[in-house]
């Protein structure tokens, strides 16, 4: 006789049973992916990151964006504490010999009136020992000051040697920044003073004056290290003669974020040449090909155009005498 099981269709689960096929089911989240790094400066992600070689706690993509981000940066760059061996402090609290402690003195009253002549020696019924008022104060004997030209004495050679650079007041040696921005202004006119007309054939390009210097220019002085900041943005007017033409036709080069790094890294430049429309083509093409096309003008000890006549002069005359300064 056949078995019939449709009587068992409707028996539930227990409790127990349901809740263990439903932690069956329940699929785990995966782990979450690691954060991806960002550019300290423009937040950018990418593969690859140089970190700051002095603290190592931010990092950025380029080397521009490492310079553009150091006015805020400086401020908290320091190397890294060295963490403290627990166990040699350790060792070295048990050897030191215990303090004793101090006998507790019973508080003495004192019924001194402030009517008297006598001078207050308590304060909030403690005993306290004023200094004597009768002191009289001497004048120190001081060396003779060296006569001018003289060399200066050994002593005060050797702490000028050791002192750090920077003001005399900072003998920490912490940050300290001056600006020198002015200075800087005049050395530009003065470097770019030096550019000499460039005769490109059918034409001379000429420099008729420094239109504007301006950006941030400072020397920072930090653990006993002088740091020189630059970042300037300066503006050339230029004029442009054709042979047989009296008429001079105008423009303005631009050197962008010029840095101490222009000596070996190229400079962003822009050259707008205004009076372009009122030459024919060809001579308008030659004045360009003359003043520089390119979108940067990298450093050479030989320009071949005005915009690299104008970056020589300025790594040759004017960053030397900006390291000058300290």
């Amino acid at each position: 006789m056949p078995v019939d099981y449709s009587k068992f269709d409707n028996i539930e689960d227990s409790d127990e049973e349901a809740a263990k096929a439903t932690e069956s089911t329940v699929t785990k989240k995966p782990a979450p992916a690691p954060k991806a790094l960002k550019c300290a400066n423009c937040a950018a992600t990418a593969t690859k990151l140089k970190k700051c070689t002095v603290c190592g706690k931010v990092a950025y993509c380029s080397t521009r964006c490492q310079r553009d981000d150091w006015r805020f940066h400086k401020r908290v760059c320091a190397p890294p504490k060295q963490k403290k061996d627990d166990a040699a402090d350790a060792e070295k609290k048990a050897a030191a010999p215990s303090k004793p402690r101090a006998s507790k003195k019973p508080v003495v009253s004192s019924s001194d009136d402030d009517d008297d002549d006598e001078p207050i020696t308590w304060y909030k019924h403690r005993e306290t020992k004023l200094p004597d008022s009768h002191v009289v104060h001497t004048k120190l004997e001081t060396a003779p000051a060296p006569a001018a030209g003289a060399p200066a004495a050994p002593a005060a050679a050797a702490a000028a040697a050791k002192r750090p650079s920077g003001s005399v007041w900072n003998t920490a040696g912490t940050w300290e920044e001056r600006d020198v921005l002015p200075f800087a202004k005049d050395a530009v006119e003065a470097a770019l003073g030096r550019v000499s007309a460039r005769d490109f054939g059918s034409g001379v390009v000429t420099l008729d004056a420094v239109r504007d210097v301006d950006g941030d220019a400072s020397v920072g002085a930090i653990r006993g290290k002088v740091r020189h900041i630059v970042d300037l943005t300066v503006k050339i007017a230029f004029r442009v003669r054709l042979g047989g033409d009296d008429k001079a036709y105008k423009g303005t080069l631009v050197l962008k974020e010029y840095s101490a790094d222009a000596r070996t890294e190229p400079v962003d430049v822009e050259v707008k040449f205004t009076d372009a429309a009122k030459l024919a083509r060809p001579s308008a093409q030659r004045v360009r090909d003359a003043l520089g096309t390119a979108a940067t003008v990298a450093p050479t000890e030989t320009p071949r155009t005005f915009a690299e006549d104008c970056l020589f002069a300025l790594n040759t005359h004017f960053l030397p005498r900006l390291f000058e300064q300290s």
